[in-house]
C-alpha cells in the first residue's frame, strides 16, 4: 500500500506587529471578563491565534511517539519493568505535545478522521527492543463532551481510549485539563502468548503560564499520570515551576509499588528527572537504574513550546485517507493554506466557513431527530464493564486502510 508522509508543517510566522497587538489585547480582555475557572471551550478566538494543524494531527503525533515504547513493553519478562516501559511511553508522547502559549490548535469538527501507519522499523536506541510498527485510527466521536477516540494496534500491543481536552480559566494562567471518562487501555501480549492490561486512570494537564505578562510565557505540565495493572501501580508526578526558581521547571518524581494499595506499599523503584531532558527509574533495593526517557543529544532541552507542527516519526497517512471529506487535512485545507500565507482575511473567511458549517449540520440533525453515528466506533453498553468507554467496530481497522473500502465517513451535510 502506497502511503504518503504524515503532514508536514510550516513555522507560522507572525501577522505585523500592530494588527497581532491589537487582536492579542482584544482576546486579554475577554479573558478578564470571565470568572476564575471558568470554562474555555467556547471562546472564540482569532484566526492568527490558531497553530496550522488539528488537535486531531497533534493526538496521532503523541500516539506515535508512544508506540516505540509500548512495543518494547510487551518484551519485558518482568512485570515493574513492563510498567516502566509503559510509563516512559506516555513520557515520549507527552514531550512532543504542548503547544505555543496564546495559541491553539483546531478544534475537530464532528466526525473529524485520521489514519496512519507505521512500516516495519527497528525499534528506536534505548526503547528496549521490540517492532515498533502499528496502525492508528482516530476519529471525533462527540461534541458535547468534546471526545476523540483512538485506537493503536501493534504485533505486540493495543492502546485505546478517549481523551477532551477542558480549558480552564486560572487568572494569570490557563489549564487544559485532559478529561478522560474511561481509563485508557494499553494490552500487551507477552512473549509467553499471554495477555497483559495497563490502564491510565489519571492523565496531567496542560498549564499556559503568564498570558496577561506577568512573567515568561511558557508551558508546561503539571498534576499526577497513574497507570496501574494487576498488583502494581506507576505513578509520575509533574511538578509546576517554582516562582523566581527556572531549575524547579519541568520536573517530574514518581515510583512503582506493588499491592493493591500504592500508599501502604513500599515503592520497589523511585523516578526522578525532566520531561525535558532525561528521567530514570532507580531500584530501590540495588540501585539499577533504568531510562524512561532519554536525554537528546548533546544533553539540549526539549522544546517547551510548540508553533509548528513537529517533525513527526516515520508514520504515513494512506493517500485514499486523503479524499475523506472528515480527513482532518482536507477540513481545515484552506484555514491551514492561508495560515501558512499569513493571509489573513483567507484565514478568518476558513475558519468561519468551517464552523458555519457545523452549525447548519448540528441544526439539521436537530430538526430530524437524528444522533450522530461515528464510523469507527460505536459507545459500550452502558450497563457493561466498559461503560463511558468507545470501542473500535469489528473489522474498522482493516476497513480503515482498505483503499477499496466504501469511505467511512458521512459528507458534511451543508456541503451536499
Amino acid at each position: 500500500m502506497k502511503c504518503t508522509p504524515l503532514g508536514s508543517h510550516l513555522l507560522l510566522c507572525e501577522m505585523p506587529k500592530s494588527q497581532l497587538r491589537e487582536e492579542l489585547w482584544n482576546f486579554l480582555k475577554k479573558l478578564r471578563a470571565l470568572k476564575l475557572d471558568a470554562n474555555l471551550t467556547s471562546l472564540i478566538l482569532p484566526a492568527s491565534r490558531m497553530l496550522p494543524f488539528s488537535a486531531t494531527e497533534l493526538l496521532l503525533l503523541a500516539l506515535s511517539h508512544k508506540a516505540a515504547g509500548l512495543a518494547a513493553a510487551a518484551h519485558e519478562g518482568d512485570k515493574c519493568r513492563r510498567m516502566l516501559r509503559v510509563l516512559g511511553a506516555e513520557l515520549a508522547g507527552m514531550s512532543h505535545t504542548l503547544t505555543a502559549p496564546m495559541k491553539k490548535p483546531y478544534n475537530p469538527v464532528l466526525g473529524e478522521l485520521l489514519v496512519a501507519a507505521r512500516a516495519e522499523k527497528p525499534a528506536e536506541a534505548g526503547s528496549g527492543g521490540g517492532s515498533a510498527a502499528c496502525r492508528v485510527v482516530l476519529e471525533q466521536v462527540s461534541h458535547h463532551p468534546p471526545l476523540t477516540a483512538f485506537h493503536v494496534e501493534g504485533t505486540d500491543f493495543r492502546h485505546c481510549g478517549s481523551s477532551a481536552a477542558e480549558p480552564l480559566f486560572r487568572g494569570n494562567s490557563v489549564e487544559v485539563r485532559i478529561v478522560t471518562l474511561q481509563p485508557c487501555r494499553t494490552v500487551l501480549r507477552l512473549e509467553d502468548g499471554t495477555e497483559e492490561e495497563f490502564r491510565t486512570k489519571s492523565f496531567p494537564s496542560m498549564c499556559l503560564r503568564n498570558i496577561f505578562g506577568i512573567g515568561r510565557l511558557f508551558c508546561e505540565w503539571v498534576g499526577e499520570l497513574e497507570v496501574e495493572c494487576d498488583e502494581c501501580v506507576g505513578r509520575l508526578v509533574f511538578h509546576p515551576a517554582k516562582l523566581f526558581n527556572a531549575a524547579s521547571a519541568h520536573r517530574v518524581t514518581g515510583s512503582i509499588s506493588v499491592g493493591g494499595d500504592k500508599n501502604a506499599s513500599p515503592p520497589i523503584c523511585q523516578i526522578s528527572g525532566a520531561w525535558t531532558g532525561r528521567v530514570v527509574a532507580t531500584a530501590t533495593r540495588d540501585g539499577d537504574e533504568l531510562e524512561l526517557l532519554p536525554a537528546l543529544p548533546g544533553g539540549v532541552d526539549r522544546p517547551t513550546s510548540l508553533a509548528s507542527m513537529p517533525r513527526p516519526p516515520p508514520f504515513e497517512l494512506p493517500p485514499h485517507s486523503l479524499d475523506w471529506e472528515r480527513h482532518s487535512q482536507r477540513v481545515w485545507s484552506e484555514l491551514t493554506a492561508a495560515l501558512r500565507e499569513q493571509n489573513w482575511v483567507a484565514a478568518r473567511a476558513a475558519k468561519h466557513s468551517v464552523e458555519q458549517e457545523m452549525r447548519a449540520e448540528a441544526a439539521a440533525m436537530a430538526e430530524a431527530g437524528s444522533m450522530w453515528a461515528p464510523a469507527l466506533f460505536e459507545a459500550a453498553d452502558p450497563a457493561g464493564p466498559a461503560a463511558g468507554a468507545w470501542l473500535l467496530r469489528d473489522g474498522a481497522l482493516d476497513r480503515a486502510f482498505d483503499p477499496d473500502a466504501e469511505q467511512p465517513c458521512q459528507p458534511i451535510r451543508s456541503r451536499s
